[in-house]
């Protein structure tokens, strides 16, 4: 069982920004530092890097090895420094409906283990049975709760950055109503963090997926929802009241103009994945759950064929607008829908430079559900260094 009580440290006599500075510097570099290393790219004395050494040796945050590239040599090894990817861990965590999935990663984001549960008792609250889960993942691994530095969760809907609660998540059951962020960090007194999901999938594209390199760049979920994640100049863009992206409530024809609008817009009405494949079953006689097994029915039928052209048209049309307004040097698109616009994608980006000659790359996700939950562990990775010290150092 994990320790439920988190220990109290003193603040010690040394500049915490140092200390981050030099965890950052071992976390980030490829290979292991010696004592001189960290000094000279610190600019700090050897004796103050000596001080912050001790300290995080004794911390359990770093650890000394020998340097195994020089050998046959007489005499003892030189003696470096690595950063001990144990001394930490987070929790992503992607709310869906009736699931939640949960991935425990180490300090350095790898995930060690990740896990899926159904909700099934409907007399459990929903944040009574996301903690049941946490306890339970982290009791598996044996984690301890001074070493559960953040959580962060991911959910499709719309959370107030300012007013700290979900406004409407019409695509994940009962959560709306639940205060997340104030009782899981009263419950396990770490860091929690909360994205809707496009935008810890743009996250977890940008960390490892196809928009590594790209300083400006959205991810375009179509799915059961249509929204689309964005960062701008490197740093996500949520816009006023974190409503930006919202894409769904787009208008691409003057018929939608007439939509009764309510959660979901008039984009996201017509062309959401359950209306397709809804269409598809009442007008062609199909029946599908998975959009890849459709490929060879719309090679074979000129009528669905059509119909697709007439959502990627659609499509194309939502591209062009966010391309001229936004201008990234990318758009990554996921979602069940991208399965269907892999063969299409080309096509769309010729037909988007007739119409915007300072045209995106257009990209497809390879990294399917995943990208929400690796989105959540990046969105947590981005200041854990503060936090490791916060938890170590400081009261």
């Amino acid at each position: 069982m994990n320790n439920r009580k988190r220990k109290s440290y003193k603040p010690l006599n040394i500049r915490h920004e140092n200390i981050k500075q030099l965890v950052k510097l071992l976390k980030n570099s490829n290979q292991k530092l010696s004592r001189a290393d960290i000094a000279r790219e610190l600019s700090l004395s050897t004796p103050s890097v000596s001080s912050i050494v001790n300290v995080l040796i004794d911390s359990k945050i770093i650890i000394e090895t020998d340097d195994e590239s020089i050998k046959n040599t007489v005499g003892r090894k030189p003696i470096l420094l690595k950063l001990n990817e144990d001394c930490g861990y987070l929790l992503g965590i992607l709310i869906s409906e009736n699931k939640l999935t949960i991935a425990l990663a180490n300090y350095l984001g790898e995930i060690i283990k990740k896990e899926s549960f159904y909700f099934k008792d409907n007399n459990k609250k929903c944040l009574e049975f996301l903690i049941d889960c946490i306890n339970q993942i982290l009791d598996d691994n044996y984690i301890n709760l001074d070493k559960l530095l953040s959580i962060s969760i991911s959910f499709p809907g719309v959370y107030d950055h300012d007013q700290h609660e979900i406004k409407f998540a019409p695509h994940s059951g009962n959560w709306q109503n639940e205060p997340l962020i104030s009782c899981l960090s009263e419950e396990y007194n770490c860091q929690v963090k909360m994205e809707n999901n496009v935008n810890a999938a743009v996250l977890g594209e940008k960390w490892k997926g196809k928009i590594a390199n790209k300083n400006n760049a959205v991810y375009l979920k179509i799915g059961n929802g249509i929204a689309a994640g964005i960062i701008i100049n490197e740093q996500l863009f949520r816009g006023y009241n974190s409503l930006a992206g919202e894409v769904g409530f787009s208008v691409t024809d003057s018929k939608q103009l007439n939509d009764k609008v309510t959660d979901s817009g008039s984009f996201e009405q017509r062309f959401n994945t359950d209306t397709i494949l809804k269409k598809i079953k009442k007008d062609f006689g199909i029946e599908v759950s998975d959009f890849n097994k459709l490929q060879d029915q719309i090679k074979n039928n000129p009528q669905l064929s059509r119909y697709i052209k007439d959502i990627n048209q659609n499509i194309i049309m939502l591209l062009i607008n966010i391309i001229s307004i936004l201008n990234p040097e990318a758009i990554v698109i996921g979602g069940e829908y991208s399965q269907i616009l892999s063969d299409y994608i080309e096509d769309l980006a010729t037909q988007i430079l007739k119409n915007v000659p300072f045209a995106a790359e257009l990209l497809v996700s390879e990294l399917g559900d995943e990208v929400y939950v690796l989105g959540a562990i990046a969105n947590s990775l981005q200041d854990i260094d503060r936090q490791l010290i916060k938890n170590y150092f400081m009261e």
